[in-house]
């Protein structure tokens, strides 16, 4: 995502990218397109790995630190509203898991 680097830099980029994984999977489950909501969430994956990887060498402000967890913990409730939606068409126990699994890393990056 170089595109997105040219416009955002440092802790910016990090606020941005979980941003865009939030909005995009809103986005995807408001329209219907579960393509664009799975796909967005590769930003989130981003956030989390650009977090992690400031931990030892370059550690982040503390507010930046919170926006990847933040974005995970929104990404399961909103996961998990979908799982008791009757508009979302995938099986209730896996929307589930998926969601335990955002809270699992949420909690772990905690």
């Amino acid at each position: 995502m170089p595109w997105l680097t040219l416009y955002f830099h440092g802790n910016a980029w990090l606020v941005a990218a979980t941003l865009a994984a939030v909005f995009t999977l809103l986005y995807g489950l408001g329209a219907r397109a579960f393509a664009i909501a799975a796909a967005g969430q590769i930003f989130a994956i981003l956030g989390c790995l650009y977090a992690l990887g400031h931990v030892l060498h370059d550690p982040l402000h503390w507010s930046a630190a919170l926006v990847p967890i933040g974005g995970l913990a929104c990404t399961s409730i909103v996961i998990e509203s979908a799982a008791t939606s009757r508009r979302v068409p995938f099986d209730r126990e896996k929307l589930t898991v998926i969601s335990l699994f955002y809270r699992l890393a949420t909690f772990t990056l905690l």
